[in-house]
Order: C-alpha cells, then sequence, then structure tokens
C-alpha cells in the first residue's frame, strides 16, 4: 500500500469518526429539546451544547484536512505541459 493511499484511509477514517461522534450527540440534543418542548423533558445544558459544538468543529478540521489532500494530490498529477 502506498504512502498516499494510507494517507487518503487515515484521513478519512477521522472524517467518518468525527461525523459519526457529532451526530451522536446531535441526536441527544435534538431528542432532550424535543421532549423538552413536548413537555416531558429538561433542556440540553449549556456543556452539552458547548461538547457538540466542539464536535462539529472537529469535523469542520477533519473534513479541511481530507480536501487539503485531495488538492495536494491534485496539484502533484496535472499534467505538464
Amino acid at each position: 500500500m502506498s504512502h498516499s493511499t494510507e494517507k487518503w484511509e487515515q484521513l478519512t477514517s477521522e472524517w467518518a469518526d468525527s461525523l459519526k461522534k457529532a451526530k451522536v450527540r446531535q441526536a441527544i440534543i435534538d431528542d432532550k429539546m424535543h421532549s423538552f418542548l413536548k413537555g416531558n423533558g429538561c433542556l440540553p445544558t449549556d456543556e452539552e451544547l458547548e461538547m457538540v459544538e466542539q464536535l462539529w468543529e472537529q469535523h469542520v478540521q477533519a473534513r479541511n484536512k481530507t480536501n487539503r489532500f485531495i488538492q495536494d494530490v491534485l496539484l502533484n498529477y496535472l499534467p505538464t505541459d
């Protein structure tokens, strides 16, 4: 397996893992909010909201690293005149 392939697999794994974590935490907050608005639950806490925001930020950072890798590969494989 080439270094580029290994790097790609690492980056896409980080991206997928960060997305999964953010979605799970977001779903918990959304469920709490839904229950609260229906009158049978409590609001999410500020700490929970801060945590989910951090997880979404980590997800964006992971995606940006993946996109930069794609850009680097494109630049290295562009045909030259």
